[in-house]
């Protein structure tokens, strides 16, 4: 089996293929729920629907990107579960076996139903593909929120018993990673892994402070700990994973380009990277068709590629 998937690996990569790709087993372990779906899904909802840009010039934009074309298509329950669906059936679609989503914990509130409804619906789509796709349900919170609010929200959330992990994301610049230390450890005591974006917009100390304040498994981004040998022998240490996204992060004008991507500093000073989506509806670039381009740049070899496919497997709870 195992040889079998090294084999559709080379061919894959060698051919510039990521139709081929989808016999390689791997995983997406940062990715979000309902940005998870192909664009194309958003126009069958509204025609009209602005294409992202190819290169954002800040976060900012991209919020703004987002709270003016994204957000108006999500109107209502059933929206969400086409959503939802869509994203699981295009990860089964690649040959993903093992993903960990993130599902925004605001998303009931902004639609305008239940938690518990939310929580079913998402519980449902999860069983609908379980044969060829293990999903790790993510409670996703927003860092620009009220903290107490974003904990009452958590609590409530957590009577559905469907979540494996948690993640914070948002803007790093505002509320301080201290604010959440009261979530990370309700999530601690539930089991839950532990993982939260750091160290994208951020620093290299941001990435040390957020280990330390909230006991991190795994770090979404987390390529400004590239910045310090101090943090790299931390995250070795801990055994932690960065769950890195190429492609968003030149996208979003971290880096420049890949060939400057820090990701193959991390990866050769021994720190456990794994490459995947982040928002596919936005970005467009699955995890095959990013390892394929960062062979084809000669960035990575097949060897070092099978590695970082590795990296994803191990992770699978």
């Amino acid at each position: 089996m195992k040889n079998n998937w090294h084999k559709a690996l080379h061919n894959a990569l060698i051919k510039k293929d990521k139709g081929l790709f989808k016999k390689v087993p791997h995983t997406d372990l940062h990715c979000h729920s309902i940005t998870s779906a192909p664009f194309s899904v958003f126009k069958e909802f509204s025609p009209g629907i602005k294409l992202p840009p190819r290169h954002f010039k800040n976060l900012e934009e991209f919020n703004l990107f987002i709270k003016n074309n994204i957000a108006p298509v999500i109107k209502d329950i059933n929206t969400v579960r086409h959503l939802i669906r869509a994203a699981f059936q295009r990860l089964v679609e690649e040959g993903v076996i093992y993903t960990e989503m993130s599902f925004d914990l605001l998303i009931p509130e902004y639609i305008r139903v239940s938690m518990e409804e939310y929580l079913e619906v998402i519980t449902e789509e999860k069983k609908r593909v379980s044969k060829k796709l293990n999903v790790c349900i993510e409670a996703g919170i927003d860092r620009e929120i009220n903290p107490q609010y974003l904990l009452r929200l958590f609590k409530k959330s957590l009577k559905s018993n469907i979540f494996g992990s948690i993640d914070l994301y948002g803007n790093e610049n505002t509320n301080p990673i201290e604010k959440f230390i009261d979530i990370y450890k309700l999530a601690d005591r539930k089991n839950l892994k532990l993982k939260a974006h750091i160290g994208e917009f951020g620093t290299a100390q941001d990435v040390k402070k957020a280990i330390q304040k909230l006991n991190l498994h795994a770090i979404q981004h987390g390529i400004a700990a590239a910045q310090s040998k101090e943090v790299v022998r931390l995250l070795i240490k801990k055994n932690i994973s960065l769950n890195i996204c190429p492609y968003s992060n030149i996208a979003l004008g971290v880096v420049k380009n890949i060939v400057e991507h820090p990701i193959r500093r991390l990866f050769n000073e021994g720190v456990s990277v794994t490459v995947n989506s982040d928002d596919f509806s936005i970005f467009n670039k699955s995890v095959g068709e990013q390892l394929i381009n960062l062979y084809s740049q000669k960035i990575f070899s097949e060897k070092e590629i099978i590695k970082i496919i590795g990296n994803g497997l191990e992770q699978i709870i």
